[in-house]
């Protein structure tokens, strides 16, 4: 495993999954249209309150001091990525 910070939207080609944090929540909706425009199966993964509406596949959320996690199983779908039944019904909705 190597974690990269992305620096140019090219760099995104050699990702398996971008993780996209509340700091950097000003880029998200380019990093997420760059990775779409390319047709790249990448996992998507970010912790703003409205990341998975915005397309991001995997959002964190927490409630009563306990981590979640909303899925957006479309934009999965749409990167050619098939998410696990049993981690889809652990999802929040």
């Amino acid at each position: 495993m190597q974690v990269l910070q992305i620096k140019a939207m090219p760099d995104l080609k050699s990702c398996h999954i971008v993780f996209i944090p509340a700091s950097e929540k000003s880029r998200a909706r380019e990093v997420l249209a760059a990775i779409k425009e390319q047709g790249l199966p990448i996992l998507t993964v970010g912790e703003t309150d409205d990341f998975y509406q915005a397309g991001g596949m995997i959002e964190f959320v927490i409630e009563n001091e306990q981590v979640h996690f909303r899925i957006n199983n479309a934009s999965a779908r749409d990167a050619g990525l098939k998410i696990s039944s049993k981690l889809l019904t652990l999802s929040k909705s």
